[in-house]
């Protein structure tokens, strides 16, 4: 993919990055609460994100295969070096986050809270994600054995 030629505007590639001070946020709880922080890259995870229908991405047939002449392949998934495909990518992850229990931050949209389920609704999981990197520190013995 030749970023340089691809012609989007600016809102649609914008996809959000963790704030420093998140992040020393995130060790400064961790370090009160003697909480571990695991970090994980995510592996291929632009090729997990859908390109919309509504704004198809045609691209040119790569070299070396035999593709008819009046055939222009579409892509389906997002791939690395497509400008969209930071921002594809975070919302496929914001859609799952929040189906799993997640909350947004108001004030970081790259913050994400998750709560108990019961009464006292306490903080028992915060993850900071940093494009394909994630950040997560449980408060909680309970959760952290769940989730891992």
């Amino acid at each position: 993919m030749l970023g340089n030629l691809q012609r989007v505007d600016a809102s649609s590639t914008y996809a959000p990055v963790a704030a420093t001070s998140s992040i020393r946020i995130l060790i400064t709880l961790a370090a009160r609460y003697q909480r571990h922080i695991y970090k994980t890259d995510i592996r291929a995870a632009f090729l997990n994100a859908e390109c919309p229908a509504d704004k198809p991405v045609f691209i040119r047939p790569p070299y070396g295969t035999d593709y008819p002449a009046d055939i222009v392949p579409r892509l389906r998934r997002a791939l690395y070096g497509l400008r969209v495909s930071p921002r594809l990518w975070n919302d496929e992850m914001t859609d799952r986050l929040l189906r799993l229990g997640f909350t947004r931050s108001d004030r970081d949209p790259s913050v994400y809270f998750q709560r108990s389920s019961t009464q006292h609704r306490r903080l028992v999981a915060i993850l900071v994600t940093w494009v394909d990197d994630l950040l997560v520190c449980f408060l909680d013995d309970t959760t952290e054995g769940a989730m891992l």
